[in-house]
């Protein structure tokens, strides 16, 4: 039963490169675990043993996302390409520190960007350990952008509205004023009684 395999909570390394180091070796023994889980399912192994490779795969998905989120944070800390503002742990500058670490600056960006989410990040895990897949980096970008999507949508919507409205509004205007001028060139023509009913009040009787 899924309930009856114990979950396991991978440590993470402690410096930025210990953890660049374990993001690129975790990345190649995930695709080691999926290779071995798909031999598994080809020789029909019990089903207990497919399943306790797929938490195990989980678990290392879910520490490999953890770590890139931690490098995230830290480079985040990094003052870009100054020459003069230097990593406080390498002495570098965040180009350098890097180019140094073995990673790429769109790597180093995605990361930076799921640290600043970390909702979209707990959201992917969950959503993979639900559908018992591994989560992905891919996974939790994409949450974050459809996010990001619905937040600027949200104010156009509103203008679009107001500007509906406002044009119900003109279009209202250019029948009822003249029409208002009417009535008012009408009840000036008739007797006092008549003169004390103004335009608006008559409008609102009809």
């Amino acid at each position: 039963m899924p309930n009856a395999v114990e979950r396991v909570k991978i440590q993470l390394p402690d410096t930025l490169e210990d953890l660049s180091r374990f993001v690129l070796f975790t990345e190649e023994r995930i695709k080691s675990m999926r290779a071995e889980i798909r031999a598994i399912q080809k020789l029909n192994v019990a089903k207990e043993i497919e399943l306790q490779k797929r938490r195990e795969l989980q678990d290392v998905a879910d520490a490999m996302i953890d770590a890139q989120v931690v490098i995230g944070r830290l480079t985040k800390l990094i003052p870009k390409s100054t020459p003069k503002s230097l990593s406080p742990t390498s002495g570098l500058n965040k180009t350098e520190t890097i180019q140094g670490i073995g990673l790429t600056k769109q790597r180093v960006s995605e990361y930076e960007r799921m640290a600043d989410h970390p909702e979209a990040v707990e959201l992917a895990k969950s959503n993979a350990r639900e559908s018992d897949e591994p989560v992905t980096k891919e996974t939790v970008i994409g949450i974050i952008r459809r996010n990001s999507e619905k937040i600027i949508e949200l104010p156009q919507a509103r203008n679009d509205i107001e500007i509906e409205n406002l044009r119900g509004q003109i279009k209202a205007d250019q029948v009822i004023t003249p029409l208002y001028t009417v009535i008012s060139k009408a009840l000036s023509l008739l007797g006092t009684e008549a003169r004390q009913i103004t335009p608006r009040l008559f409008l609102c009787s009809m």
